[in-house]
Parts: C-alpha cells; structure tokens; sequence
C-alpha cells in the first residue's frame, strides 16, 4: 500500500466582495476542490442563510403559539357567555312555568279562558325552546374548547369559566 494524501488551500481575498460571500455560500465561490469534497462538509447552506432561516421558524413558530392562544381564549369566552344566555334562558323558563301555572289555576276558578291558557302555555314552550338552543351552544363552545386544549370530547365533566371578564371604565 502506497497512501496518498492531497492537501488543498484557497484564501479568495478579493473574489465577490470579501467575506460577505463566503458568508452566504456553503463553499467559497470559484473553489477548484476537487469533486466530491466540499469545504462545509456536506449540503448545508452558508451562515447567513441559515441563521435567516432559524429567525423564521423561530417567528414562525411564536405565530402559530399566538394563534392558538387566541383561539382558546376565544373559545373560553365565548363559553362564558353562552353559560350567561343558558342562565338568563333558564330564568325566562321558570317565570313562564309560573305564569302558566297561576294561569291554569285562574282558569279552573273561572277567571281565564282556555285560549288565555293556551297562549300562556305557548310562551312556556317558546322558552324552553330558548333554553334547549342555550345548551346546546354551551356544549358547541365546550367542545370547542375541549378540542383546542386537546381534552377528551366528553369525560362527563363540564368546563365552567371561573374568571370574570375584565370591564375598563
């Protein structure tokens, strides 16, 4: 065996602008290495452009967190007013519940009259038409919520705001 060994060094002082260019490049530029052999070592871009790249993953990546911050936080608020319309819904059932029920008695004591009744009973089931579309935007914004926070879908537990949001003068 006869080892052979070839050393080869290049200092490209004033090609293409000095060291800005070397910079950008993976190997110097107008290099006469021999094939195969690159001064990087491999496929790999020059310093500045992989450091432009990093910056943009890296902004990239602080979008994407943004993002997904707002859409949970748009999410749990738009949970916590849909429990305020489910509340306000329920308050309205229960007042028509009333209002039929003292409304029936009227009728049995002579003072109302079965259309009366009727109307009255139609109200209470308008409302509780209202109530049942207030929970079920409750449980869309839920599972809104769930799937952001990737949560099971349903556990049988409900997500219930505890924080009040804060109202500027």
């Amino acid at each position: 065996y006869q080892p052979s060994m070839n050393f080869t060094f290049e200092q490209p002082l004033l090609r293409d602008f000095g060291i800005a260019i070397n910079q950008l490049n993976p190997s110097h530029p107008g290099s006469v290495q021999q094939a195969g052999l690159r001064s990087s070592g491999g496929r790999s871009e020059g310093i500045l452009l992989t450091r432009i790249r990093y910056e943009q993953s890296k902004n990239e990546f602080e979008r994407v967190v943004n993002v997904m911050l707002f859409n949970v936080e748009y999410a749990y608020w738009g949970l916590y007013a849909s429990y305020f319309q489910l509340y306000a819904a329920e308050q309205g059932l229960r007042q028509a519940y009333v209002t039929w029920q003292l409304t029936k008695s009227e009728l049995d004591a002579g003072k109302k009259t079965a259309h009366e009744v009727a109307q009255v009973r139609a109200q209470f089931a308008n409302f509780r038409g209202q109530r049942n579309q207030a929970l079920q935007t409750v449980l869309n914004w839920e599972r809104q919520l769930r799937g952001l926070l990737n949560l099971p879908i349903e556990d049988g537990k409900r997500l219930v705001p505890a924080d009040a949001p804060t109202l500027s003068p």
